[in-house]
């Protein structure tokens, strides 16, 4: 059965609990949200702050329970913590996440759009705009999960924080990387952590062709922009000479894509494949799943035979980015190349960096890191965090399968790790990758239905894991 927004509710459990939750005002939250343009960047000091600080103040008109019932703290400025302490100290408290901050629109693409980026409109059933999935309906599924329980008159055992951070889009540094940094000081230490990242996805990659997965990350690949440059005098185009800067530039990214990184089968791709074994209906996957341990050669093979699949066993290389000379005729003096990497739970900054001076070498370039972090921890694919997931997902979701997995590009959990070793990542909302919604580019909305579904989900989390 293909997936369509028409078609969602009948992927919808127990819809009868948390029936007096008001969707719609959540989704009327979400678009206000939207309306401001968190655009985040890697240096703090060119963060226009004018749109965190609105966001600030409406989230705190528009969620007056949580403001009240729970503890606030601002970290660097446009990060927000909050605290709601449980009754019973020997607990630890859960923490449950997003982030404000949101990718820029392309310039060019303003008029692309159905409905202005930053308009936060509401039509359809969708809600449309910059960052209405990715990732302020985490942000307004989590305020608005905690409002719900606080207005029913609930007070948690287990303590509750909740933590959005300001720049998850460029790394986390200076938002996530900074408020772990002030619970690890006050000697925080969690039961597990909930961010986005993970979600729904279709099992037809996977030989399990109509299957609803719900994907929960429990690793996320590291990160490394990797700067190749070469240098000469410059000059006229007339002389080139023997070559130019840009010739040795190029020979280096060819030596690099030459030099791939070894693939390895890692302990989350096993753990996938075995939590796979009962949905995989097709060839090859259906006798490769049946023994995961026994066939991870075949598996290994398979996957590297398959572009999407392929990252999951190796650090990726993209050759993406080049400047040099300002001019046809002009020799270039300085010639730089940006080589993104994305690392696979072997290696490491230092590893990639070794392995790409190693792939060019005899070559008269400079190599270095411009930005960069490790892979993650792998969290436990077995805890009570994942049990209670887990378990929310087969009440509210109960046609769909339940895979840990691995999400190639990054989020703000991999900062908490010192406080936890239980990180997930999932957002519980059926749309997205699911229904082919763009994230990052033109036309980004939110289902209003998923939203809703996500959001008692959510509410279901929170209150089996710290109220119940």
């Amino acid at each position: 059965m293909k997936i369509t927004a028409d078609s969602l509710n009948h992927y919808f459990g127990k819809t009868d609990l948390y029936s007096d939750f008001d969707v719609q005002q959540a989704a009327q939250a979400l678009a206000g949200s939207v309306k401001y343009a968190t655009v985040a960047s890697p240096n703090q000091d060119e963060i226009d702050r004018a749109p965190f600080l609105g966001l600030h103040e409406y989230l705190e008109k528009t969620f007056p329970a949580v403001h009240e019932k729970f503890e606030k703290t601002v970290i660097n400025e446009m990060s927000l913590l909050y605290y709601w302490p449980g009754s019973d100290s020997s607990l630890k408290p859960a923490l449950f996440m997003g982030h404000l901050d949101v990718v820029p629109v392309a310039p060019g693409t303003e008029d692309d759009w159905t409905h202005p980026a930053y308009g936060g409109v509401i039509a359809d059933d969708f809600v449309w705009g910059r960052g209405s999935s990715d990732c302020k309906s985490m942000v307004i599924g989590v305020l608005s999960a905690a409002e719900y329980l606080i207005n029913k008159g609930y007070t948690p055992k287990r303590g509750i924080y909740l933590a959005f951070g300001h720049d998850e889009e460029v790394l986390g540094v200076n938002g996530a990387g900074e408020t772990a940094k002030y619970l690890e000081a006050q000697g925080v230490s969690l039961e597990f952590v909930l961010d986005e990242g993970g979600g729904f996805i279709l099992g037809d990659t996977y030989g399990a062709p109509g299957k609803l997965l719900a994907n929960v990350n429990i690793f996320e690949k590291g990160y490394v922009d990797m700067a190749v440059n070469a240098y000469s005098k410059g000059g006229h185009s007339s002389r080139p000479g023997k070559g130019t800067a840009l010739g040795v530039v190029a020979k280096a990214i060819v030596a690099i894509e030459s030099n791939p990184f070894t693939p390895e089968m890692n302990e989350v791709v096993l753990a996938m494949c075995k939590a796979l074994a009962p949905y995989a209906t097709e060839e090859p996957f259906k006798t490769l799943m049946a023994d995961p341990e026994g066939n991870q050669k075949e598996i290994m093979d398979f996957f590297l035979s398959d572009d999407k699949l392929a990252p999951m066993l190796h650090t990726t290389i993209a050759c993406n980015m080049i400047s040099g000379s300002p001019a046809p005729n002009v020799l270039p003096q300085r010639v730089e190349s940006v080589v993104n990497l994305r690392l696979a739970p072997q290696e490491t900054v230092d590893k990639v960096l070794e392995h790409m001076k190693k792939a060019t070498e005899g070559l008269d370039v400079d190599v270095h890191v411009l930005k960069g972090r490790n892979p993650s921890g792998i969290s436990k694919a077995e805890s009570y965090g994942m049990d209670i997931i887990k378990s929310a997902v087969a009440e509210f979701f109960p046609e769909a399968g339940f895979v840990p997995g691995l999400i190639m590009g990054g989020t703000d959990a991999c900062h908490y790790e010192n406080l936890c070793d239980c990180c997930y990542r999932f957002r519980p909302m059926i749309d997205g990758m699911v229904l082919g919604h763009t994230v990052h580019g033109t036309d980004e909305r939110q289902g209003i239905p998923a939203l809703g579904q996500g959001v008692r989900t959510l509410i279901h989390i929170m209150k089996t894991a710290c109220i119940d």
